[in-house]
C-alpha cells in the first residue's frame, strides 16, 4: 500500500481565522504542477482525505481535478475532512485513522492532504526517522510505501519539494 502526504499549497494570511485561510494563485500552480508530475501516473486508485482547513480542502480539489476525479468525488472531500488531520492533531491520532481506512481499502492508495508540522511529524513517525529530520515545504508530496500502516513500519519511497 502506498500512502503520499501532500502539504498545502502556499496560502494567504488574509482571512479572519486560521482554517479560513485561502491558496494563493503561486499555491495553486505549484500544487498543479506536483501532482501532475509525481501522481497523474497511479498504479491504483487514489483516496483523497483532507483536513477541513480551506487551504488544504482546496489543495485537494486541485489534485482531485488533476487526477480526474468526478464532481461526486471532489464533493466528498469536502463533506467528509479528515479532523486528525488538522495542524495541531496529533500523529498518533492521525496514524490510528489511516491505518483504519487501510483495512477496509487495502486495494486503493491514500491521499492526504494537510499542514505543518504533522505532515512532518507523519513521515519521520511512519518511516522510523529522527525526528525533524524531514520538513514539508508547501506543495511538497511525500510517497511512503509498506504493508502497516504503523510507526516504523513504512518506507519513504519519495519526498518532492515544488
Amino acid at each position: 500500500m502506498r500512502l503520499y502526504i501532500l502539504r498545502h499549497g502556499q496560502a494567504s494570511y488574509q482571512a479572519a481565522t486560521d482554517a479560513e485561510r485561502e491558496l494563493t494563485e503561486r499555491g495553486r500552480s505549484e500544487t498543479q504542477a506536483i501532482v501532475r508530475q509525481f501522481l497523474a501516473g497511479a498504479e491504483r486508485p487514489i483516496t483523497i482525505v483532507s483536513s477541513p482547513y480551506v487551504r488544504a480542502q482546496q489543495t485537494a480539489e486541485i489534485a482531485a481535478k488533476e487526477l480526474a476525479f468526478d464532481a461526486a468525488s471532489i464533493e466528498k472531500i469536502y463533506q467528509s475532512p479528515w479532523l486528525e488531520l488538522r495542524s495541531e492533531s496529533a500523529p498518533d491520532q492521525a496514524i490510528q485513522k489511516i491505518s483504519e481506512w487501510f483495512a477496509s481499502n487495502s486495494q486503493r492508495d491514500l491521499l492526504c492532504v494537510s499542514h505543518q508540522p504533522l505532515v512532518g511529524q507523519l513521515i519521520n513517525s511512519l518511516a522510523d526517522l529522527s525526528p525533524g529530520r524531514y520538513m514539508m515545504g508547501t506543495s511538497a508530496l511525500a510517497c511512503l510505501e509498506g504493508e502497516d500502516c504503523l510507526p516504523a513500519c513504512m518506507d519513504l519511497l519519495s519526498l518532492q519539494q515544488p
